[in-house]
């Protein structure tokens, strides 16, 4: 079984600037058994919660699409490229 989460683009999942999504994924993340199946997607962030869960995405300038738009897409081509 895989887990993916995407946060929302305003969300950043680090500990200086965790919002309420972020830190409700932290501390679901905490108190699973299932931690090594679950992947977190979102803002490319310096110093994230969980290192080997999350995977951060770098928004360019170039996109046309709407911010959180653009993070879905990108997380469907990470997870199609495995």
């Amino acid at each position: 079984m895989k887990i993916n989460i995407l946060l929302p683009y305003k969300e950043k999942f680090d500990e200086n600037k965790a919002s309420s999504v972020s830190i409700t994924v932290k501390n679901n993340l905490l108190h699973t058994k299932f931690l090594s199946d679950i992947r977190v997607y979102g803002q490319n962030v310096e110093n994230p919660f969980f290192k080997d869960n999350f995977q951060g995405i770098s928004r360019t300038i170039f996109s046309l699409k709407s911010k959180n738009v653009f993070l879905a897409h990108e997380m469907l081509k990470i997870i199609l490229k495995v």
